[in-house]
């Protein structure tokens, strides 16, 4: 019964905790390497738009925002100030 419990638990509980911290480890991973790609290539004295370019390629396919929407986000902050 002990053995029992303790499989249930393990598939049950901790298993699923498991899985939500590794997510969440793997989000705020990828978001650091689109920071410090940003970061490092300003460094290098790249220009603003060449920075976004190469942060925007650490984002995953699926979230990436296209080249015409940081266009678009570039030209508006221009136009705000």
């Amino acid at each position: 019964v002990g053995t029992f419990l303790g499989i249930l638990i393990s598939y049950v509980c901790v298993g699923p905790f498991a899985r939500a911290i590794t997510q969440r480890m793997v989000i705020q991973s990828q978001y650091m390497n689109c920071l410090r790609a940003a970061l490092f290539s300003f460094a290098r004295g790249e220009a603003p738009v060449t920075c976004v370019e190469f942060a925007r390629r650490n984002i995953e396919p699926l979230n990436r925002p296209s080249f015409h929407e940081v266009e678009k986000a570039f030209k508006d902050a221009k136009k705000q100030g």
